[in-house]
C-alpha cells in the first residue's frame, strides 16, 4: 500500500509510526517519487519543508482553527519570523502542532524538520554510545539542557545528571 495522507495532514507533518512497514518496502524510484512531489520522510515524521515557511505557517494555523471549529479568544501560538522554536503558554491538540509543522513538548515548540535534524544528530552520537548534552545539539534549536532531555526523551533517548548538572543520554 502507498502513503496516503488527507488534505490536511498534507499542509503540516504526519508521524510515521503507522507506515514504518510501508516506508522499509518502498522501492528507490517510490522514495524518489516521494522526494520530488516535495514530501520528506524522517524518523518520527513525514514533513513537507514548503509548507515550513512563515505565510504557509498561519495559513495552516487559519485552516486548522477553520477546519476544527475551534474557539480560542487570544492569537493562535505562532513562532516569531524565522525563529524555529518557541515556549508557548495555551495548550494546543497536538493535530494544531502538527498541521502548522511543529512538535510542542512541555510547551516548548520546535519546527518538525530542525527536530528531524537534531533527532539524527543524537542517533549518529548514540551509536558510539552515551553522549553527553551538548551545544551542536541545543544551539540549532535554540534550546536549554531541559528542553533538549524533553524532546530526547520523545525520542526514546532518555539521560541521568552527572556532575556539574550536565546530562548523559543514553539509551
Amino acid at each position: 500500500r502507498l502513503i496516503t495522507f488527507n488534505l490536511f495532514n498534507c499542509l503540516g507533518v504526519m508521524p510515521i509510526n503507522n507506515f514504518t512497514n510501508d516506508i522499509k518496502n518502498l522501492t528507490l524510484e517510490k522514495k524518489s517519487i516521494i522526494s520530488k512531489l516535495g514530501i520528506r520522510i524522517g524518523a518520527k515524521f513525514f514533513f513537507m519543508p514548503h509548507f515550513m515557511k512563515k505565510n504557509a505557517i498561519e495559513l495552516n494555523a487559519i485552516l486548522w482553527k477553520t477546519f476544527n471549529n475551534y474557539n480560542l479568544l487570544e492569537k493562535l501560538p505562532l513562532p516569531k519570523n524565522g525563529r524555529v522554536s518557541f515556549l508557548s503558554d495555551f495548550d494546543m491538540p497536538e493535530d494544531y502542532w502538527q498541521a502548522i509543522g511543529y512538535l510542542c513538548i512541555n510547551k516548548f515548540a520546535v519546527r518538525i524538520d530542525v527536530f528531524e535534524r537534531i533527532f539524527y544528530l543524537a542517533r549518529q552520537k548514540i551509536k558510539i554510545g552515551p553522549f553527553l548534552e551538548s551545544s551542536d545539539l541545543m544551539n540549532p534549536i535554540g534550546c536549554n539542557s531541559n528542553q533538549l532531555s524533553d524532546l530526547l526523551n520523545y525520542c526514546g533517548i532518555n539521560n541521568i545528571n552527572i556532575g556539574d548538572e550536565k546530562k548523559l543520554f543514553y539509551y
